[in-house]
Order: C-alpha cells, then sequence, then structure tokens
C-alpha cells in the first residue's frame, strides 16, 4: 500500500514528498500555463479585432459605426481592463474615430457608445490597476472635448489621483550606469520599471491637464489643485512630466487679461512661474530644455516677441526670474535676456556703470559670481565703441606665434568692416565671460576703470556711494 503521507527527515537526509502532492503541483502549473495561454490568445484575439475595426471604420465611417455599435462598445470595455497599455491606445484610437466619424445629425450611436463606456470609467478610476487608470483618463481625455460634463462628474477621483501620483514620479531607470553583466541581469525588471513609469507619468500629466480644464467651474478645487501641482514642481524630476507642467503654466500666465479663460491672479500667475525656478537646479541631462522653456514664458511677458504678448502687469513680480535669464546654460537664451537688458539701460538716463552699481537689484543670482553677467552688459558697450578694451587679456590663453597670425589672417580677410570684427570679437568674449569665471574677472578689472574714467559729477558721487553700499552687502 503507498502511504499517502509526508516522511519528516531526519538530519543529513531528503524529504520525500508523496505522489499525490507530486501530481497537484504538476496539475497547478499545468492550469497556470494554461490560463497564461489562454489570456494571450484573448489578448492576440482583441488585438487582430482593434486592427480590423481601424482599417473598416477609415473606409466607412459613419456607416460602420451605425452596423457595429455593440461591438465597439464590447472592444472598448475589454480594451480597458486587458492591462496592456498598446490594446488602450489602439482602442481610444477607435473611440476617437467614432466620434469624428459620426455626423452631428445622427449623433445619438456615438452618444450611446460613449454613455456606456462612461458608465466604467469610476470602477477603473477608484481601481489598483494602473493600466485600468491610465486607460480611464485616456477615454476622460477624449471626453474633455466632445462630452466635458463627463470630466467634472469624476473630480473627486481625479483629484485622488493626482494627489497619489503627485508625489511618486521619478525619472526612467538609466541601465547605462551599470556594468553590461548586471544590465543584462537586470534587463527585464528594467523594462518594466520603464513601463510603470511612464505609465504612472502619462497619468499625472493627462490628470492635470483634465483638473485645469476644471478649475474655473470648481474653484474650491483650485486650492487643492495648486498645492499637489506645487509638489510635483519641487519633487518631481522627471522632465516629461515637468514640460507638461510648463505648458499648462505657459497656457495660464500668457492667456489675455480679462478673457473668459483668464481665472487665474496676477499672484497666482506669478507664484506659478517664480516656483518654476527650481527647475535651474536640476541635474538631468535634459534639464536645459526645460529652464530654457521656463525663461521664454518669461521673455515673452516682457515684451520679447512683441507687444501682444506683453504681460506689464507680471513684469514687476518677475523682475528676479529675469534675471536668471542673463545666466542661462543656453547661448540662444542668455543673449536674447542680454539684448533686452542692454535695452532697458539704453531706455534709461544713465549709462551701463551707474544702471549696474546702482539700480540694479543683483540678490536673485546671488549664489553665482554676477560680475559675469555685470561684465557681459559692459561689453554691449565695448561692442558699440563707446567703451575701449585693451588687447591681449592676460587670461587668455598662450597661442603660437604663428598659428595667431593665421587666424588673425583669416578673420581680417572674413571681415572687411572693422566693425564687423569688433562685433565678432565681442560676440565670442560674452560667451566665454559665461562659461570662464577668469576671464570673466580679467575682463571686469580691465573695463571698470574705463568706465569709471567716463563717469562725470554728479554721476560719479552718486556711484561712488551706491558702490560703497554695495561692498557693504558683500
Amino acid at each position: 500500500r503507498v502511504s499517502t503521507t509526508t516522511v519528516t527527515p531526519r538530519v543529513g537526509m531528503q524529504q520525500k514528498t508523496s505522489p499525490d502532492t507530486s501530481r497537484s503541483a504538476q496539475s497547478e502549473a499545468k492550469s497556470e500555463a494554461h490560463s497564461r495561454n489562454d489570456l494571450q490568445e484573448r489578448r492576440l484575439a482583441l488585438k487582430i479585432v482593434l486592427d480590423v475595426s481601424h482599417v473598416l471604420i477609415d473606409h466607412q465611417g459613419a456607416l460602420f459605426v451605425e452596423v457595429n455599435a455593440d461591438a465597439i462598445k464590447a472592444i472598448v470595455k475589454a480594451a480597458m481592463i486587458s492591462g496592456v497599455v498598446p490594446l488602450v491606445d489602439s482602442s481610444c484610437s477607435l473611440l476617437e474615430k467614432v466620434l469624428e466619424a459620426s455626423p452631428p445629425a445622427k449623433t445619438d450611436v456615438s452618444e450611446a457608445i460613449c454613455k456606456d463606456v462612461a458608465s466604467n470609467l469610476s470602477k477603473c478610476l477608484k481601481g489598483a490597476e494602473k493600466v485600468g487608470v491610465y486607460a480611464s483618463l485616456k477615454i476622460l481625455t477624449i471626453f474633455q472635448k466632445a462630452h466635458p460634463r463627463v470630466v467634472s462628474l469624476h473630480l473627486s477621483e481625479l483629484e485622488n489621483i493626482h494627489s497619489s501620483l503627485s508625489d511618486g514620479v521619478r525619472p526612467l531607470p538609466r541601465s547605462q550606469t551599470e556594468s553590461q553583466s548586471v544590465a543584462a541581469a537586470k534587463s527585464r525588471t528594467t523594462e518594466k520599471e520603464k513601463l510603470e513609469t511612464k505609465v504612472d507619468c502619462d497619468c499625472l500629466c493627462m490628470c492635470m491637464s483634465l483638473l485645469s480644464s476644471c478649475l474655473q467651474a470648481h474653484a474650491e478645487s483650485k486650492k487643492k489643485f495648486f498645492k499637489n501641482l506645487f509638489n510635483v514642481i519641487e519633487k518631481c524630476n522627471n522632465v516629461a512630466v515637468l514640460i507638461e507642467v510648463v505648458k499648462l503654466i505657459s497656457k495660464w500666465v500668457e492667456i489675455q487679461p480679462g478673457s473668459e479663460a483668464d481665472y487665474f491672479s496676477v499672484k497666482e500667475k506669478s507664484q506659478l512661474l517664480l516656483r518654476t525656478s527650481v527647475f535651474e537646479r536640476l541635474s538631468v541631462p535634459e534639464a536645459s530644455e526645460l529652464q530654457t522653456a521656463c525663461l521664454m514664458i518669461v521673455y515673452r511677458i516682457f515684451g520679447g516677441e512683441g507687444e501682444e504678448k506683453k504681460r506689464t502687469e507680471l513684469m514687476s513680480k518677475l523682475e528676479r526670474y529675469f534675471m536668471l535669464g542673463l545666466r542661462s546654460s543656453d547661448l540662444d537664451t542668455r543673449r536674447k535676456f542680454l539684448s533686452m537688458f542692454g535695452e532697458t539701460v539704453l531706455a534709461s538716463s544713465t549709462n551701463h556703470i551707474e544702471y549696474i552699481i546702482l539700480h540694479q537689484e543683483w540678490q536673485p543670482v546671488r549664489d553665482s559670481f554676477w560680475i559675469e553677467q555685470a561684465t557681459e552688459l559692459l561689453l554691449l558697450e565695448v561692442s558699440k565703441g563707446s567703451l575701449k578694451l585693451e588687447t591681449g587679456l592676460p587670461s587668455f590663453p598662450a597661442v603660437a606665434q604663428s598659428e595667431s597670425e593665421k587666424i588673425m589672417t583669416t578673420m581680417l580677410l572674413e571681415s572687411s568692416n572693422p566693425a564687423d570684427l569688433n562685433a565678432m570679437l565681442m560676440k565670442s568674449l560674452r560667451s566665454l565671460v559665461q562659461v570662464n569665471p577668469s576671464i570673466a574677472h580679467q575682463t571686469w578689472i580691465q573695463l571698470f576703470p574705463r568706465a569709471w574714467e567716463k563717469l562725470e559729477e554728479p554721476a560719479l558721487s552718486n556711484v561712488a556711494r551706491g558702490l560703497g553700499q554695495l561692498l557693504a552687502k558683500e
């Protein structure tokens, strides 16, 4: 008789498993494998149905929608709970085509489809399945244009999702920093993490966009939205999410004052922009793109792209942010701000050195060597010929005599106009001033005495008094 009990092993002996237990384990393994295969087959079938549906609706349009309304409902519902992002994306694309294909006179079919799909949104939004939440948010984004009332019905769920995601998004894992063997061992995990992180990012971006569309009609939600948004700005370092934040802020602060969509106060707009100044401290590779996007909003507010985009009500509150543009790591952006800064100085009744010492507040750039920006401003005078700069700066690297002659000869041949040559040299020197503190220091030492000599009373006494106050601050 075969025993069905498990023999307790002694020390040093292997545990024996009964045949019944072994058969049960094998049966469970086969059942799990069968379930996995069945799930894969159903997902594959859904993908095929979606692909065929796209082809048919592209060719038949509204006719396809009318004949297959029930099938479309079932397809979209199945994709929502499939747990597969590509299937969700494909079904949402099909839903968009359904709304576009329905003529205005026959919207009852498409509205019935949307109503049926919307009935499952609340359950998915409250669920723990990330892809289900992603699917619901994507469908709400589609409804945002055609059926905006549906979005406001799920305001509380959106606020909860925004709160939970605003503190948790991080950059995509970078396996390049690991050795090849370690990266290969973690490749599957890393790909899974990347997919989860991307889904989180997409969900957060869609959630912010959906909530922003409800703020005008639901003023009580604005405070909570701002709190979560500030949390994202200060703690999230995923550039994809932050770029979406910058796009939203740009839309809010650059809107024409007094228009129907202008439901943010001047204080709120300035707070939103000033919060983004923390992006300057980001060390991720894509940070420069993000910083430039923020600075260009400020540039437009100050009239850099025309008077129609200028927002005078915000300028006084954003002067500190404007100064950050003078030390931007992006060369074109820095030159735009410097050019505007120089025009501001020319518009005043003082010359450049008076403006630097007496009028300009350098506090916003106190954590950097602000002499770089001050020197660059004085170099604008050199470019115009109102201030002279000695040749052969001590901080310039030594160049072999023969090479030096070749360079100068080439420059003289390429520029027949001495003024063009001078402007070209000053443009290069202004770039060097920003990347080499030693050159900035030496250039300032040469330019400041010459600018001082050009001063006359009472400007000389005023600058001397202002210089004393400035040194006392330091």
